[in-house]
């Protein structure tokens, strides 16, 4: 990936340490100066905020699972048995990786902002960074070499290089259009009383793209001549 060498697990990792460092501080500066225990938590499908939650809940969870989300990044190269193939396909695997903790970030803001009693569409902002992550997965997938812990893995593409080749390739067109629909289908919700039209695009695209990239797989492994057939 010509151009891209600058996309290292160090440099995903020096980026994530910062961002958990702004969520954590952004956080504890919001405890302090939100008063009373009462912030939303859950919004509705239009966006609305329609369940509430202490300070923990409200302030601390996505910080939480950010750090999980990076812990698992960061681990992945390390016990990856195709270490190899997956340092070739870093590029990618950090760009997805930077994808989520952008989307995370942008969560956790908007979460801030709706705390302090600013009117927040949540719904906008979920569906928007999803598809938008989506397209991000999308655009890089094909890219990615057979591995255990980062594509599309079904036992026929872990078999078959053919098939991981070709159902990548796919699986990427998916992701793509997977995420301007939400995209589309979130201009839309605003423009309509169709507020539903974004998650139920979300749904279908993911759901949709999985299940064509399973099929497709094994379509392309059951013509490989060189596919591997037995447990060796």
């Amino acid at each position: 990936m010509a151009g891209e060498s600058w996309l290292t697990r160090r440099v995903a990792l020096i980026a994530s340490a910062m961002a958990l460092i702004a969520m954590f501080a952004l956080s504890a500066w919001a405890w302090g100066a939100i008063e009373g225990n009462r912030i939303p938590v859950h919004w509705d499908i239009q966006g609305r905020p329609d369940g509430y939650g202490g300070k923990f809940e409200g302030l601390m969870i996505l910080p939480l699972v950010c750090a999980a989300l990076v812990a698992l990044f960061a681990a992945i190269p390390l016990i990856e048995p195709r270490r190899a193939h997956l340092a070739r396909s870093m590029p990618a695997f950090v760009l997805v990786w930077l994808a989520l903790l952008a989307y995370l970030s942008l969560a956790h803001g908007a979460l801030l902002f709706a705390a302090f009693g600013h009117e927040v569409n949540m719904a906008t902002v979920f569906s928007s960074g999803i598809g938008l992550v989506f397209i991000v997965i999308g655009a890089v997938l094909h890219r990615v070499r057979s591995n255990f812990m980062f594509g599309v893995r079904t036992p026929w593409t872990l078999s078959s290089e053919r098939s991981w080749r070709l159902t990548h390739r796919l699986a990427g067109r998916l992701f793509v259009w997977a995420g301007v629909a939400t995209l589309v289908a979130g201009v839309i919700a605003r423009l309509t009383e169709l507020a539903w039209l974004p998650a139920v695009a979300l749904l279908v695209g993911a759901l949709g793209a999985a299940l064509v990239s399973t099929v497709y797989s094994y379509v392309v492994w059951r013509g490989d001549p060189d596919r591997a057939t037995s447990g060796a």
